[in-house]
């Protein structure tokens, strides 16, 4: 009997320290001044958010506070609590590594701040909206979780280091945008692949950002994804096998550089556009699903699968041995090379498609006067 007795007493314990709580800044006294996270005394009950707890900053009243995260800290859930004014400001300011399950922004036009100060701010699952960040070239924002976090904020984002999307969808809308020395690794590892949105109306200074890109992207959506019509000015570097995807109706441009040596895979019902200098990629491009279009010069061999269309001018694409544009078409898909002439249809014949053309198939290859 003891030993049930200890056992659901053991139980019990668990269940109350596991219990999660709300736990709000106070400042010590004061919701408005500074202070260290890990200080007890600044949080109502006086106890330092734990793993399943929500942790709570409050809206300033006066001034600029400062929450300086002075230890590593993971909380379930972080609510702030702010209205857009000039004369306040709710700031944290990262002195060690924060990882949160969930953002919770509330307030009209939140301008809160992420400090993040050479440490490394880790978002694991759902969100609405990031908070403004900030933050130098080494510093990171890591996206994990299978959900999705939308960055959708009418305002500069002077952050300068690296987001790093290890899995779900970070989906950039709004007018936001990042300064030009900011960057963009999507990753793809044993624990899934991750795919970065263009959603809504980005701004072209968003765009001034590099990526590097790997995998087939969250549930197999691309790497990268084009939710809206978007223009990428800045080079994309392909790190291995990647997916690029557009949805229905849209069309995404890539005009700074495609790069890399992997397998570039065209994802999605919608069209890919690829335009500008220094597209070397020099692995295999597969079309998919939906429209690849090349409006400049590439290096990689193209095979165009059942359902899919490739649209640009032979003279556009790499060359065997004997002058023939390296691109497979096929049964069921469709290559389009547009000639400068207009308005002809023309029937290509298997011999002018390039010697990688399977045979035995009856895919036909037009051409008809496009004007992008």
């Amino acid at each position: 009997m003891s030993r049930i007795m200890i056992a659901l007493f053991l139980c019990i314990v668990l269940s109350v320290a596991t219990h999660a709580e709300t736990i709000t800044w106070d400042g010590n006294g004061n919701s408005n001044n500074n202070g260290n996270w890990s200080v007890a005394e600044n949080w109502s009950p006086d106890k330092v958010p734990g793993e399943a707890d929500t942790a709570v900053l409050p809206n300033v009243t006066a001034g600029t506070r400062t929450v300086t995260v002075d230890a590593p800290v993971t909380v379930d859930v972080l609510t702030v609590q702010q209205s857009r004014d000039a004369a306040q400001c709710n700031n944290i300011s990262l002195g060690a590594g924060l990882t949160i399950r969930q953002l919770s922004l509330s307030g009209t036009e939140n301008r809160s701040a992420m400090l993040i100060n050479g440490h490394v701010f880790t978002y694991q699952q759902t969100g609405n909206t990031l908070m403004w960040m900030t933050g130098g070239a080494t510093d990171r924002i890591i996206k994990t979780g299978t959900t999705s976090l939308s960055v959708n904020y009418n305002g500069y984002q002077p952050f300068y280091g690296t987001w790093e999307i290890h899995n779900g969808i970070v989906r950039f809308g709004g007018y936001s945008r990042t300064p030009n020395t900011g960057r963009i690794k999507v990753v793809s590892n044993e624990d899934g692949s991750g795919t970065m949105d263009y959603d809504g109306h980005v701004d072209a200074q968003w765009h001034a950002n590099a990526c590097t890109i790997s995998g087939p992207g969250y549930t197999n959506v691309g790497a990268m994804r084009f939710r809206s019509n978007a223009v990428n000015t800045k080079p994309v570097t392909i790190d291995g096998d990647a997916s690029i995807g557009a949805e229905p109706g849209v069309l995404g441009t890539l005009t700074g550089g495609l790069n890399g040596t992997g397998t570039l895979t065209k994802a999605g019902l919608g069209t890919l556009a690829i335009g500008g200098s220094g597209n070397t990629w020099a692995g295999p491009t597969i079309v998919a699903a939906g429209t690849l279009r090349i409006a400049a010069p590439i290096a990689s061999a193209v095979t165009v699968q059942a359902g899919a269309t490739l649209e640009g001018p032979a003279l556009f694409f790499a060359k065997d041995g004997e002058g023939k544009p390296l691109v497979t078409v096929e049964e069921g898909g469709q290559w389009i090379p547009a000639p400068s002439s207009g308005g002809a249809t023309v029937i290509l014949p298997p011999a002018a498609i390039g010697p990688s053309r399977p045979t035995g198939t009856t895919a036909q290859c037009r051409a008809m006067a496009m004007r992008w």
